[in-house]
């Protein structure tokens, strides 16, 4: 994964997972296989920004709170971006050009044991996409998705990941 050993870090936090993604991706050969759990396997993210200046977020059941869409690889996925990709036309409706996914941001989530899964890391790979013509929104697997602006989006910050990745949307002035 050519792009990660070029990727810059935004801050310390963010430096600090690029370190352990990086290590983990030196040492597996399928890091995409959601049966990993030793430290855990990579899943990939779509940060899509409307035409509008607009963040594309949905709101997760179990976790209750706003995410972007994202999720695991399905067997044979080798490549985050088409991750993200696959993920965003799963949960929004909203096809994504590959081509244009550019890699914006990494996280590190524990996710907590659940049934026979034990606690592991996801190590999320979340790919920027910036719309050039509004695309209608169909959800199929979230139970809610909308577009926020930059007003709204201080009022659903849960996690440090999320605030890195729109103080960058707003840094870069793709949120307005």
């Amino acid at each position: 994964m050519e792009e990660i050993n070029s990727y810059t870090a935004a801050d310390k936090l963010e430096n600090d997972h690029l370190a352990i993604v990086r290590s983990y991706l030196s040492q597996t050969s399928n890091p995409f296989d959601r049966l990993n759990f030793t430290p855990g396997h990579c899943v990939g993210s779509a940060i899509i920004v409307s035409p509008r200046a607009e963040l594309l977020l949905l709101h997760h059941q179990k976790l209750k709170r706003w995410l972007q869409p994202g999720g695991h690889g399905d067997p044979g996925e080798v490549s985050a971006l088409q991750i993200a990709q696959r993920e965003a036309l799963e949960e929004t409706g909203i096809l994504l050009n590959a081509k244009e996914g550019k890699l914006f941001d990494l996280d590190l989530q524990q996710i907590p044991a659940h049934g026979a899964e034990p606690a592991h890391l996801h190590f999320d790979l979340r790919y920027l996409f910036i719309l050039s013509e509004e695309q209608q929104i169909a959800t199929t697997e979230a139970h809610q998705v909308r577009w926020f602006n930059n007003q709204e989006l201080g009022d659903i910050m849960s996690d440090s990941g999320m605030e890195r990745v729109v103080t960058k949307l707003r840094a870069n002035g793709l949120v307005l």
